[in-house]
């Protein structure tokens, strides 16, 4: 079995100006596995992708099962989307109702793993203080509801006009080096993953009561045919394309809406940090109407600073997540802005470590699809019962909360899969049936 430690590295590109995103990259040649008793093909290396990855094979090891897991990324690096380049503050940023129960689950989950792997070490797991800050003179509402909470961290550049109203939130953690993390693990468990590839060719036979998947993954154009009995889409912003290209004759299509959903941002260093600065944790503020234009500046341990919240010029998907990168003016305007509220000492400059750009995986109902797809809808003319082991599965649409959903995600698809009752209810997270 082919593992890839060798092959796991965090790849930092500076550049004098500006850098793109740090990636996740590594490499593992396509394998048959027409030898494992079980298999899953997992189509999509970002957050939910990984995390299905990791809780299927912690399931299949807790069991005794033999099944063989890989993860087909399209890009050359995985975590190349939203998934290594979100703010990493684990908060509910206005999933439906239906997701609540998933929330809960997926932040006890970040929190058993940061208590069992060490996550303030090894990802930047922290407490986070969040500040929503106005302009007292403009706005009367803000003005009313200021109250003393938090001081601002040192970094910011406080001033008498600015009221902040403050929440202590759920955690963060450092979205890179938690994907790192995760790669980690699934290395362990022996989960395979494959970079610039792709699945293809996705035919069933279901002459039998289980259903069988002939696929083909193509990478660096060399072709391997195997089997595998499910497959399980997570390919974010580019899942419809992904599941349509595989079955061009199904009568679904996922409601993606990602688009308008992308935004623009940019890692500093943190002006005048201090390794003792870390034991309080970390901040997130929302600028609102203080610069004419909204920001949100986040703190990680370790001395950087994510800035967010801008938004990006609508431009259409391309075709890898790689392909996507920074708009320029955006970036340029996003430095000018955080450069008059950030505490910069006089002689410095504000040092970019990275930029980047992401599509946001929406849906057209605000909420995830974690779900199997039914036999005739992905073969309309097929007949016969549905399958009752094996199939095509859904796990998209997480919005802005794919590393904090990510694990929740992760370990109930698992549970789909092996067929055992999930650990919340995910009944209003089925297909979208408009």
């Amino acid at each position: 079995m082919y593992l890839f430690s060798s092959c796991v590295r965090l790849i930092f590109s500076v550049l004098p100006q500006w850098s793109e995103p740090q990636r996740l990259t590594c490499r593992t040649r396509p394998e048959s596995m027409t030898t494992c008793k079980e298999s899953t093909i997992i189509v999509g290396g970002g957050m939910v992708g990984v995390s299905t990855a990791y809780y299927l094979a912690s399931a299949a090891q807790s069991l005794a099962k033999s099944h063989c897991i890989s993860v087909v990324e399209s890009s050359p690096a995985v975590f190349a989307a939203a998934s290594g380049g979100g703010t990493g503050v684990l908060g509910d940023y206005g999933f439906e109702p239906e997701a609540d129960e998933l929330g809960v689950l997926s932040w006890h989950l970040h929190k058993e793993l940061a208590r069992i792997h060490d996550g303030p070490k090894n990802w930047g797991y922290s407490d986070i203080v969040i500040q929503t800050l106005h302009n007292r003179t403009q706005n009367l509402a803000a003005k009313q509801a200021g109250h003393e909470g938090a001081p601002l961290p040192s970094w910011f550049t406080n001033s008498d006009d600015i009221v902040a109203n403050f929440d202590y939130g759920p955690d963060h953690a450092d979205s890179i080096l938690f994907g790192r993390f995760l790669l980690n693990r699934c290395e362990a468990l022996g989960v395979r993953v494959y970079i610039n590839a792709h699945l293809e060719n996705a035919r069933a036979d279901d002459t039998g009561e289980n259903n069988v998947f002939k696929v083909k993954i193509t990478q660096d154009l060399e072709t391997t045919a195997t089997i595998c009995q499910n497959i399980v889409i997570c390919a974010g912003p580019w899942s419809q394309r992904v599941f349509e290209s595989l079955f061009p004759e199904s009568s679904y299509s996922i409601p993606m809406d990602v688009k308008s959903r992308a935004g623009n941002h940019l890692r500093v260093q943190t002006p005048l940090w201090k390794p003792e600065d870390d034991k309080h944790g970390t901040a997130q503020l929302y600028l609102r109407d203080v610069l004419g234009h909204s920001l949100d500046i986040s703190s990680l341990l370790g001395g950087t600073l994510y800035i967010g919240g801008y938004g990006a010029e609508p431009e259409e998907l391309p075709e890898l997540a790689t392909d996507v990168h920074a708009q320029p003016a955006a970036i340029e305007e996003m430095k000018m802005l955080a450069g008059r509220v950030l505490n910069i000492p006089e002689g410095e400059y504000l040092e970019i470590l990275s930029v980047g750009r992401c599509y946001r995986p929406f849906v057209k109902h605000n909420r995830p699809i974690i779900a199997k797809v039914p036999k005739t809808k992905l073969f309309p003319s097929t007949s016969g019962k549905e399958w009752e082991k094996g199939g095509v599965f859904l796990n998209v649409g997480h919005g802005s909360d794919g590393i904090t959903l990510g694990p929740g995600s992760g370990k109930v698809m698992s549970e789909l899969i092996m067929g055992v009752r999930p650990s919340v209810d995910i009944s209003g997270l089925g297909l979208y049936m408009p």
